[in-house]
């Protein structure tokens, strides 16, 4: 019954993990896929992480002091995440379009398209500055209609690692609420 089903292709930033596994080199480090450790093998907490569960412990778990200001929902991964994400907004907000980055993460495009939404995209990478177009990005941004939603990589844009900087966040969040969008951010790492 399965022998008909053609295998996805391979995510080439996956694929960086077989080839580091396979590299014989004994000073390899990995920098490619999901997840940073120190000098000796651990995983450091970052200090950001450390005040929000101070400030989460000292707000407590009272229904009342949560509910008006967080929402919450469990997911399967950063990927079950989005396409949980990408069915909610087809499902409240079926006129939405959501706009990409170009580039972006290479399962993006699909995780949105299985779950039914139409994409477009806004320009983010210079290739010839290695860094961020913001003012084409902005521009292309002006074109969303109302109730659009724009898929922001949180940090770490992957795969430019070109990220915003303060005020760029800053003029961008102007953006995003003078048109009236609803940002998505992907926070994979």
């Amino acid at each position: 019954m399965l022998d008909t089903i053609q295998a996805a292709p391979a995510d080439p930033i996956l694929g960086l993990s077989a080839t580091f596994d396979d590299d014989p080199n004994q000073n390899k480090i990995n920098l490619g896929v999901g997840e940073y450790r120190d000098a000796d093998g651990q995983r450091p907490v970052l200090q950001s992480i450390r005040t929000a569960e101070a400030q989460r412990c000292c707000r407590g778990d009272d229904e009342a002091t949560l509910s008006p200001r967080y929402a919450t929902i469990q997911a399967p991964g950063g990927t079950g995440a989005l396409r949980v994400a990408g069915d909610f907004v087809h499902t409240q907000f079926p006129s939405a379009t959501l706009w990409l980055s170009e580039p972006t993460l290479a399962n993006h495009p699909k995780i949105f398209a299985a779950a039914g939404l139409p994409t477009a995209s806004y320009p983010y990478y210079d290739g010839s500055t290695h860094g961020i177009d913001f003012d084409a990005m902005t521009a292309a941004l002006e074109s969303a209609q109302t109730g659009d939603v724009v898929l922001l990589h949180g940090c770490c844009h992957n795969p430019t690692g070109a990220d915003l900087n303060h005020d760029q966040w800053q003029r961008l969040g102007d953006t995003v609420v003078t048109k009236g969008l609803l940002p998505l951010v992907d926070f994979a790492y």
